[in-house]
């Protein structure tokens, strides 16, 4: 990791990117959305990223310690999960903001457990999590 600084005490924003290397064009990048850096941000954000056709998902956790703030960035096992122990439902949820983009979506069976994620820290309040718990044998009966 490398420390980076601004000129400018306004307007600190950063973003994250994920590359796949295992891609035939490494080159490939994609990024989160623009976020400010600043102690009212402190806290783990789960980010979904979006490389071509697949997404990946990773933990960005702000954090500020001796007047120096700090950006980690770890795998989806460190990301909020969803998890799923009735055997009669089916889970279906989607981060508040985050529209019909199925990128953004998920399901969890009974018995799974899914990490969940958003576009990234956002600017002002946290995004809730939309939550539809659907009966597994009559999808009819949902409530949201």
């Amino acid at each position: 990791s490398r420390p980076l600084w601004w000129n400018s005490a306004t307007d600190q924003r950063m973003q994250v990117a994920v590359r796949n290397l295992s891609d035939s064009t490494p080159t490939k990048r994609s990024w989160c959305t623009p976020f400010e850096l600043q102690e009212s941000r402190i806290g783990a954000y789960p980010v979904i990223l979006k490389c071509g056709t697949s997404r990946e998902l990773l933990c960005v956790c702000i954090d500020y310690e001796a007047a120096s703030l700090a950006v980690t960035v770890r795998d989806s096992s460190h990301c909020h999960m969803l998890a799923n122990k009735h055997p009669d439902v089916r889970l279906s949820a989607s981060m508040e903001g985050a529209g019909e983009d199925p990128a953004y979506s998920f399901q969890v069976a009974y018995g799974e457990q899914v990490p969940f994620a958003g576009r990234g820290p956002p600017p002002g309040h946290v995004p809730r999590l939309r939550l539809t718990v659907q009966h597994a044998a009559d999808a009819a009966q949902q409530a949201t």
